[in-house]
């Protein structure tokens, strides 16, 4: 899980008449539930996906789906580290927004 949890988040923020988004940190109880969020989120759409194409789609329940995302987790890879690799290098491209933060 720690691969999963992100240090930041990105608030939206008007400045100037437009929207910008503002990196801030993240206690840890919300990094873990991010985190423990997202994992379950990508497990019910591998799920759904899955049980659309398949014709044997009892056979590989949540639980199967929610190892599998666990794993790749794991490794650091998978939908869930994309997602946190995605808020990180938004938040490093608005790195100089941060001195605009009242927050």
């Amino acid at each position: 899980m720690h691969n999963v949890k992100p240090s930041f988040e990105l608030r939206k923020a008007r400045i100037g008449g437009s929207t910008q988004f503002i990196p801030a940190a993240l206690p840890l109880n919300k990094q873990e539930n991010k985190a423990i969020r997202t994992l379950i989120l990508n497990a019910s759409i591998k799920q759904k996906k899955n049980s659309s194409t398949q014709k044997h789609n009892d056979m590989y329940s949540f639980a199967y789906f929610l190892a599998m995302e666990i794993y790749d987790a794991y490794k650091n890879e998978g939908a869930s580290c994309q997602t946190k690799n995605t808020v990180h290098k938004q938040a490093e491209n608005n790195r100089n927004y941060i001195r605009k933060r009242w927050w």
